[in-house]
């Protein structure tokens, strides 16, 4: 049988009150560079005007209240006949009418956001889905598109041109979600990822941020209104960045977690910081900086700052380089210095397996090592080993760490600081221990 655009949407329109959108909708896929607005239009005039020309005066009275044609109302006024009340659109209910306002509403809502490029996501209520189901089952055609993929074009469009920025559904700055039924707009920046080293110069500054135990996090005469114990690394780079980028939070990615009681020098420990839900991104990262070292001196200090995107994350964590270490050691049993020496020798060429928190066991090789007694009680160990190590491990044992410093001298150590030179020990002779 041979199928005909116009009886067919005929047959919709004596169904359902259409508008020239929803109706265009049903050919999306024939008309090169047509909008579904003019396929609508062209086939209810064309309907106009054959009916016009056999004088169908019900085809006429269709097209004038349930196709909406202004122009079929103007043939029925000249005729002077009765003409019916123009139906609201069975399907969108007069949304593609108002497209313009839908669009300003979003302009108004990414106001304070700085973008460049953004992408935008149509939510459809199912009740309509419903109902265009059931328009798309009278036509039985097979050149419809679906009323989201329509609207999220024809917004996209407008906001192009409204927003001054482009449309990017790879790597948007902006990710924006709209009921246009509802009129409810959510933004949703997509993070910022800035990658870099630091170096941490004190013992007992830890990594990681804790809640405050009083407030948990809301802010209390007890933390001084931060919501966490004692700063942190963590809370440095999360108050510069949150000053900076005016972002709702923060997350720290580490490489390896060095913990409180080390201090971390030499190139720095490698981290990404993503930034969640900025509203200002073009942020030089010299004045982050300066900005970090003013409010943070004596604490930490970063380098090689540098915007990156979410794969450096899992590239950082799986990247080695080797690392010098400084341990002073106190024997926990009475021993001479010399003796103790003696034992830590050994350690020379040692190959330790050990399992950092959330890698796989790994081998490690110690070389370059170098013994100095401090005073009568403290031997200083220096080494480099091929991986990073955890060291308290390495000492007294724990995660899966073999052999240990314990096991190989046969002596009980405690250990009084840790200096990590990430790079190795080549970095020792830059700074000063």
């Amino acid at each position: 049988m041979e199928y005909s655009i116009l009886k067919t949407a005929m047959k919709i329109l004596r169904m359902y009150a259409l508008c020239d959108s929803c109706l265009g909708r049903q050919f999306a896929m024939l008309g090169y560079k047509l909008t579904n607005r003019d396929r609508g239009r062209s086939i209810k005039i064309t309907l106009l005007m054959d009916a016009e020309a056999s004088n169908n005066i019900d085809t006429i009275q269709v097209l004038s209240s349930m196709g909406m044609l202004p122009e079929a109302s103007a043939v029925l006024q000249r005729r002077g006949m009765l003409h019916h009340e123009q139906q609201v659109c069975f399907v969108c209910g007069g949304v593609f009418d108002r497209l313009q306002e839908i669009a300003s509403r979003i302009v108004d809502k990414v106001l304070g956001y700085e973008f460049n490029s953004f992408i935008l996501g149509v939510v459809i209520p199912g009740w309509i889905s419903e109902r265009e189901d059931r328009v798309r089952l009278i036509s039985g055609s097979t050149y419809c598109e679906n009323i989201k993929s329509e609207l999220s074009r024809e917004l996209g469009k407008l906001l192009v041109s409204m927003l001054k920025a482009r449309f990017d559904p790879v790597k948007p700055d902006l990710n924006i979600v709209i009921d246009p039924f509802s009129m409810i707009v959510e933004v949703f920046p997509t993070p910022i990822y800035i990658a870099g080293r630091f170096r941490k110069f004190r013992a007992g500054f830890p990594i990681r941020s804790k809640l405050c135990r009083v407030c948990m996090g809301r802010g209390c005469d007890s933390c001084g209104g931060l919501g966490i114990r004692e700063v942190s690394v963590e809370y440095a780079l999360m108050k510069v960045a949150m000053d900076l980028y005016g972002c709702e939070s923060v997350k720290l990615h580490l490489q390896i977690d060095d913990g409180r009681d080390r201090v971390v020098l030499g190139l720095g420990r490698s981290f990404v910081l993503e930034v969640r839900k900025p509203k200002r991104r073009s942020i030089d990262l010299t004045i982050f900086r300066e900005k970090l070292c003013s409010m943070f001196e004596g604490l930490i200090d970063v380098g090689e700052l540098a915007y990156t995107d979410k794969k450096s994350i899992r590239q950082m964590k799986a990247s080695f380089e080797p690392e010098g270490y400084v341990l002073r050691l106190k024997p926990m049993e009475p021993m001479s210095i010399v003796e103790a020496i003696k034992h830590l020798k050994k350690l020379e060429g040692l190959k330790v397996k050990q399992k950092y928190p959330g890698l796989k066991p790994r081998l490690k090789a110690i070389s370059d090592l170098s013994l100095q007694i401090v005073d009568d009680e403290l031997v200083e160990v220096r080494f480099t080993s091929s991986e990073p190590l955890h060291t308290k491990s390495f000492i007294e044992g724990g995660r899966d760490t073999k052999p240990t410093i314990m096991e190989v001298t046969r002596v009980a150590w405690l250990p009084i600081d840790t200096i990590v030179y990430v790079g190795g020990m080549k970095y020792a002779q830059l700074e000063r221990v």
